[in-house]
């Protein structure tokens, strides 16, 4: 009777630490996700800049070789990059307010998870079973 009780604690045990590994699991997934979202959209706007910067350059010879009309045309085009680039910069804004509460998210699982188990490690008196306990505390 004693043995079944244990192994039902166990196992309950056992399926509250999976539930949080896969919350835990999950949250790693979606951390993943965004910063890869992050750094591909880092590149883009990079490279955006990198054009509005050459774009901006070649504006400026226009004006010295005496092309107003070109350098104009340019300077429109540079305007609707720099909204672009506006955009990407809110974007990637977002990106990192979500990496940041999921990363907060991730460790406030975290921390219940071991608390919870912590406490149940205290309050066992049965070395066995702390044993098992002390085994979900590494993983």
């Amino acid at each position: 009777m004693i043995a079944r009780a244990f192994l039902c604690l166990l196992l309950l045990l056992w399926v509250a630490g999976v539930g949080k590994a896969q919350d835990l699991a999950s949250l790693d997934k979606q951390i993943v996700s965004v910063e890869s979202d992050l750094k591909e959209l880092t590149k883009q706007y990079e490279q955006r800049k990198t054009n509005i910067d050459e774009a901006l350059a070649k504006i400026d010879q226009e004006k010295s070789a005496g092309n107003a009309q070109a350098a104009d045309s340019q300077t429109k085009a540079v305007y609707t990059a720099t909204e672009q680039l506006n955009q990407m910069l809110a974007r990637m804004n977002e990106l990192k307010d979500r990496r940041s509460r999921l990363c907060d998210e991730w460790r406030a699982s975290y921390r219940k998870t071991v608390d919870e188990l912590l406490q149940t490690a205290e309050k066992e008196k049965e070395k066995g079973r702390k044993a098992e306990i002390g085994k979900l505390l590494q993983k």
